[in-house]
């Protein structure tokens, strides 16, 4: 029961990352099509919805999808839309996930030192 609070939360953290950056390339994507500028033909399959979307920005950090397709569909449509995949990449792969493996391989070494303590205290006795 323990182990599970970290776990939900760290879920929630990475879920609330994910959703902030959709939010924020959903209205960069909406104000460039405002512009009338063309669609590039990916547009659709990996951010024609915003589920969609999020479910684009999860596969492409869990290797779901390649994330390179999806940064030039975003380039297509402006090279500041790349770069903004590119740092959420970024973020999401060495910031968040080295945050996430940080606090699993914490737990699990405060669960080894209990499991180490009553070890000893058993052989005391």
């Amino acid at each position: 029961r323990k182990g599970l609070q970290p776990l939900a939360s760290t879920i929630l953290v990475v879920a609330y990352v994910i959703y902030m950056f959709g939010v924020v390339l959903a209205s960069c994507i909406l104000g460039y099509l405002d512009t009338g500028s063309a669609v590039p033909p990916g547009l659709a399959l990996y951010f024609g919805s915003f589920p969609r979307m999020l479910e684009t920005l999860v596969m492409a950090i869990t290797d779901g999808r390649d994330w390179e397709n999806m940064s030039a569909t975003l380039g297509e449509l402006s090279p500041a839309l790349s770069l903004w995949f590119i740092v959420y990449m970024a973020v999401m792969l060495v910031g968040v996930m080295n945050v996430v493996t940080g606090l699993f391989v914490d737990r699990a070494m405060v669960i080894s030192q209990m499991d180490r303590d009553t070890q000893v205290k058993e052989q005391l006795e």
